[in-house]
């Protein structure tokens, strides 16, 4: 009787300590943050980037769903995402970084058509840098922020690249003069 009141007592207190363990609030690694502020959710929801460069943004990730696999880095696809769209004033050379973000990242530039044309992992330390992307004035591009084998967290984005042309006073007030003459 006195082993089955100590085995019983054994599996009470087996039981209490399993129960109050902490709970992990999501299944992500990283620096854990959540937050309402970065990119959009999906495709169609995607933050534009305005005209003229530079861009810089920060957010974090953990509160996102995993939307697209990239080419680079870890393939499994099991990181959130956020997403920015581009479209290009000018054709030139831009460049996209997620250095100095609060985890691993993983970055991409898709297409118009949501076709991968650029991807990098661990370009600076585990973060990830895409230097001189050739962007075609008047294309739209989609810039994805994600992280590598299920890392979340913050992020900070920075996108430079050659800024549009600002019309003259000349030709602006030449275009007013003509609507009333």
């Amino acid at each position: 009787m006195v082993r089955l009141v100590f085995s019983m007592i054994l599996v009470c207190m087996f039981v209490g300590i399993a129960s109050v363990a902490p709970a992990k609030d999501h299944q992500f690694t990283g620096d854990g943050l959540w937050d309402t502020r970065e990119g959009g959710e999906s495709w169609d929801s995607a933050v534009p980037i305005p005209n003229p460069l530079p861009y810089s943004d920060t957010g974090a990730t953990c509160d996102n769903h995993w939307d697209v696999d990239f080419s680079c880095g870890y393939t499994g696809g099991s990181s959130p995402d956020v997403f920015y769209s581009y479209t290009a004033c000018v054709n030139g050379l831009i460049d996209v970084s997620l250095c100095g973000s609060g985890y691993d990242t993983e970055l991409a530039i898709f297409g118009s058509g949501h076709n991968e044309l650029y991807c990098n992992d661990d370009s600076c330390g585990l973060q990830s840098h895409i230097a001189n992307i050739s962007v075609t004035a008047g294309q739209l591009y989609y810039i994805v922020v994600s992280g590598f084998a299920g890392s979340c967290g913050s992020y900070v984005i920075n996108v430079t690249g050659p800024g549009c042309p600002v019309p003259t006073q000349d030709a602006t007030w030449g275009h007013i003069k003509s609507m009333y003459h």
